[in-house]
């Protein structure tokens, strides 16, 4: 059955492409985030995509067969209905692509046929009542444990930008970023997809952290939602509930990430004293030695530095060779020491917390606004201009 499944997949492409499209809309959209206010690509998008595809088509698979060989029934209007309202709702916001959103409203749809439909509607009978609220409730606990797991792995995208904290102060965050578009072709429905996906920031903590702690947290969330399932699956009023709190849970989790890093202080701000990493290149002496964001340079070849520009001038000074005073979050100090060549385009390789003297509101980005499609690409087309160049 699954390479049947497969076999129909490609014949018929088109759902499982404009998902894939969709999600390779948001890597490019990053990528413009970082241009527009750091002035410079930092994440290797290209990558984490093709890395994103080939998990999502895996796990596909894998659920696929799960669901075949358990007979959990579907049928082409449970695909046809989350795909298409799945694909409306990442018209408005990316977030609520997630198959949380469209398969709990589906799910509800059908729960209600069940003791209501329109009488002077025949046709919207036929189909609310072919639609199977259980198999998309499941399908929402499959694709969550894949979120959980691939977030837990710490497979998504860590974007740094610019942002306004509460208190005015612009600092630099983590726009945090997973989408893995799922293949579904089970018995019964045409092949379908949905795009299980994983967003948050992180302005208080290190990327990292984030993502295991939302990595947790969704896999607790899934496994709840599993053994609600397992106990309600012959109660229609049960299974209403476990939708509406699917709906709801998949959204306060993420709002409660968000709440969690606002209330945290700044980790990216301008230290006192030295130059504190917000980002390090690929393929530079910074990412080879091991420099992280939030870390703080302090001394360059024994000079003090407080700028980008203080840096390069001390790099300039011995550029065969440097010696770095790092101090990391914890507050503790080590030394490293780094060839550095002339030719090298970037020196050292590090995008650095700008000073806010230096940095103008079209720079700074509102987390709020990052799931948005159009406001973002118009910010993202109203200039692309350098706030610091990396050093």
């Amino acid at each position: 059955m699954v390479l049947h499944g497969l076999l129909a997949l490609l014949h018929f492409p088109w759902f499982y492409l404009v998902t894939l499209l969709l999600a390779g809309i948001q890597h490019l959209r990053q990528r413009h985030l970082e241009r527009a206010t750091l002035g410079i690509k930092v994440t290797r998008d290209v990558l984490h995509a093709f890395r994103s595809i080939g998990i999502g088509l895996l796990a596909g698979i894998a659920i696929s067969a799960a669901f075949d060989y358990a007979h959990v029934p579907f049928s082409w209007q449970d695909g046809v209905s989350v795909w298409v309202l799945g694909t409306l709702f990442s018209l408005i916001d990316m977030r609520l692509a997630c198959v949380s959103y469209s398969g709990s409203l589906v799910a509800l749809a059908g729960l209600v046929s069940a003791w209501w439909v329109p009488g002077n509607a025949p046709q919207v009978a036929v189909w609310l009542r072919a639609l199977h609220p259980f198999s998309l409730l499941v399908l929402i606990a499959a694709a969550n444990a894949v979120e959980g797991v691939a977030t837990f792995l710490q497979m998504g995208i860590a974007s740094p930008f610019l942002m306004k904290s509460r208190r005015g102060q612009i600092v630099g965050a983590f726009l945090l970023q997973g989408f893995w578009p799922l293949p579904i072709f089970a018995l019964g429905s045409v092949p379908f997809s949905v795009l299980p996906n994983r967003t948050g920031i992180a302005l208080g903590s290190p990327p990292q952290r984030v993502f295991f702690l939302g990595g947790v947290s969704i896999s607790l969330y899934t496994i709840l939602l599993a053994i609600a399932l397992f106990f309600l699956r012959h109660s229609t009023p049960g299974l209403t509930i476990v939708a509406l709190l699917a709906l709801l849970s998949h959204a306060w989790l993420e709002r409660f990430q968000v709440m969690r890093e606002e209330a945290q202080s700044p980790l990216y701000v301008r230290p006192k004293s030295g130059v504190r990493i917000l980002a390090t290149l690929s393929g530079t002496p910074a990412k080879r030695i091991g420099l992280t964001p939030g870390e703080t340079i302090a001394r360059v070849g024994g000079m003090p530095v407080n700028s980008p520009y203080d840096l390069h001038f001390a790099i300039d000074q011995n550029p065969a060779y440097v010696k770095l005073e790092v101090i990391d979050s914890r507050g503790e100090m080590r030394w490293i020491g780094t060839p550095i060549f002339e030719r090298d385009p970037h020196h050292l390789g590090c995008v650095f917390v700008p000073d806010e003297r230096g940095v103008t509101e079209t720079n700074v980005l509102s987390v709020g606004k990052q799931g948005r499609f159009f406001k973002l690409w118009r910010s993202v087309d109203a200039g692309e201009r350098t706030v610091e160049t990396p050093a």
